[in-house]
């Protein structure tokens, strides 16, 4: 035998042997990595699921007591009930008010955020409506008076601060 093929065999066993051993190394800790690999897979798209899951819950919630302080007003505020009676009403419990352009009385419940792509508008405010109806006027006027008659009361979302 000659040197060149020994040296060449000899070479080739020690790459033999490091492969080797480097492969039985892999498949020692393959377990390990595949569980690694996996978990990082669950944490990337499960973290941003979950986020936005707790978000829904919340939002839910907030619906609810939204509904709920509707159904308290149109529980004590009944259709026809004077304009004169709602405000005195809603005074005495210490609820600001406003007054729409359209005369319509609305409370606000509540505040939401928009997500994140919306990112042109301020928040949405959740607000309880009181519409009246006036009764027949001569002069045909439409101001307002203690007299208007309640004809709804509902929830009204409006978006603030859009360009």
């Amino acid at each position: 035998m000659s040197l060149s093929t020994k040296f060449t065999s000899s070479r080739w066993r020690v790459l033999d042997d490091w492969f080797e051993s480097g492969y039985r190394g892999f498949l020692k800790y393959r377990k390990w990595l595949l569980l690694g690999f996996w978990l990082c897979v669950a944490i990337i798209i499960g973290g941003p699921l979950l986020l936005v899951g707790m978000h829904a819950v919340a939002r839910r919630q907030r619906a609810a007591g939204y509904h709920a302080t509707l159904r308290s007003y149109q529980e004590n505020l009944k259709s026809g009930v004077t304009r004169k009676e709602v405000e005195s009403y809603l005074r005495a419990r210490n609820t600001p008010f406003v007054q729409g352009p359209d005369g319509d009385l609305s409370v606000q419940v509540g505040e939401e955020s928009l997500p994140w792509f919306v990112w042109w508008c301020g928040g949405q405010r959740i607000d309880v409506e009181f519409q009246f109806i006036a009764p027949a006027r001569s002069g045909g006027t439409t101001e307002t008076n203690d007299m208007d008659e309640l004809k709804t009361v509902f929830l009204a979302e409006r978006t603030e601060g859009c360009l």
